[in-house]
């Protein structure tokens, strides 16, 4: 026996194209998957983009001047936003005399 004799005898025309999808299926699979999962990003994002105004208006439209201090953390976004532009910084004292004319190439 010679190896032509163990050689696969050729396929018809339909068993070909069905072993070449069969091939081709688990690429086409991974595909599909991928594209599914962008599309529920891409609604996710949208949902998000879209409600939370709408949530975000409700939020602040229950707040009023009698509920405000009990309703947000005021007093923690005072500090912050107050840190952010350098005041109320821990371990700075505000009453120490500062030297506002300092050249700007002095090291």
């Amino acid at each position: 026996m010679n190896a032509a004799d163990d050689a696969v005898p050729p396929l018809p025309g339909a068993a070909v194209e069905i072993a070449r999808v069969v091939r081709a299926f688990p690429t086409l699979l991974r595909i599909g998957v991928a594209e599914v999962v962008a599309y529920r990003a891409e609604f996710l994002v949208w949902i998000l983009t879209t409600n939370m105004p709408l949530v975000m208006l409700a939020l602040w439209h229950a707040v009023t001047n009698e509920n405000l201090f009990t309703t947000t953390d005021y007093a923690g976004f005072k500090r912050e936003f107050r840190e952010l532009f350098g005041f109320e910084v821990p371990g700075i004292d505000y009453a120490q005399p500062v030297d506002i004319d300092v050249p700007l190439n002095a090291a």
